[in-house]
């Protein structure tokens, strides 16, 4: 098993597998390992060059793969899921083993493509919705209140102006009035 072209070393912090290839049930990778190669063979010694393989990646190929006497597979770019490589050979007489070996590789898909991520996502996007609606509130409460401050002065200085014009109306009548008897 090898991962980007390079041996995968056993039992190593970072390693995907713990113990042999061949006694692993499951691989787990992320999304950093693009290309992994599978090799394989058969204990046939009596005629191994006739020997035929066949492999299939589940969830991934739609049949099997019959590559004759070649014995390895490479899958790349694998996308985020559950898969099970399995592998079948001919016997002697040219039959199908269907039971062959099965492992199931598991692709973890990058952290931004995780339920968590596309939480905070959400809800980071929600909360600066909420944040500009909350902000746009407030400016809208300060611009009615400083037009509200602007309407009372202007209201106040309507009745001022409206005082001084019933006091030279009443002048004017008083005015009028004397006039009118001098007349």
């Amino acid at each position: 098993f090898k991962i980007l072209n390079e041996k995968v070393p056993i039992g190593q912090p970072g390693s995907p597998h713990k113990v042999s290839i061949s006694l692993t049930d499951t691989i787990i990778l992320t999304h950093t390992d693009i290309s992994i190669f599978f090799e394989f063979s058969v204990l046939n010694f009596s005629n191994s060059a006739q020997t035929k393989f066949a492999y299939t990646m589940e969830n991934f190929d739609e049949q099997w793969n019959y590559i004759g006497n070649r014995r390895f597979a490479n899958y790349t770019n694998l996308p985020p899921g559950t898969y099970h490589f399995k592998v079948k050979a001919t016997n002697n007489d040219g039959d199908w083993m269907e039971e062959g070996k099965s492992i199931t590789v598991i692709m973890k898909p990058p952290y931004w493509q995780t339920w968590w991520f596309y939480g905070l996502f959400v809800a980071f996007i929600l909360g600066s919705v909420i944040l500009i609606i909350q902000m746009r509130t407030k400016a809208l409460h300060r611009s009615n209140a400083i037009l509200e401050e602007k309407v009372k002065h202007r209201t106040i200085q309507i009745k001022e102006q409206n005082r001084s014009l019933e006091m030279a109306n009443r002048e004017i009548l008083i005015q009028k009035n004397e006039i009118e008897s001098q007349n």
